[in-house]
């Protein structure tokens, strides 16, 4: 394994990531698989700068800054696409909501419970607020 650390093409990335540290102060072995994987270092700083905009412009901050709230469908397609290796992002890319939310919206839209119909089954290991969706 440390062989493979060693010759990982991407081991200058790993620098980017706050990595939780064990009550003897040793890096965690992460390998969350869910919705939370490692923070990127620049996380709070760039939510830092959102909450500011927000504060000094309100409403105003959909409109404005490097990239206003109102177009970030347009802006994030092409981001996220390069992190997933898109060909053609603008068409094979869409941000989206939470799983949780997703489901949400989807049980919404097309759920239509019956008599001998009216029960969803979910695995036992699902992150607890997909339950409630």
């Amino acid at each position: 394994a440390l062989e493979m650390d060693r010759i990982d093409p991407l081991q200058h990335v790993r620098k980017e990531f706050c990595i939780p540290l064990d009550s003897d102060g040793q890096e965690l072995v992460y390998l969350t698989g869910h919705s939370l994987g490692l923070m990127p270092q620049k996380t709070e700083t760039v939510v830092m700068s959102e909450l500011q905009k927000w504060a000094t412009q309100g409403v105003a901050g959909h409109f404005t800054g490097e990239m206003p709230w109102a177009q970030c469908e347009e802006t994030l397609p092409q981001l996220l696409g390069e992190v997933i290796g898109a060909h053609e992002p603008a068409i094979e890319v869409a941000a989206m909501n939470t799983l949780t939310v997703n489901l949400h919206m989807l049980m919404a839209a097309f759920y239509r419970p019956h008599a001998g119909r009216a029960a969803i089954l979910i695995e036992a290991g699902a992150f607890p607020s997909d339950r409630y969706a």
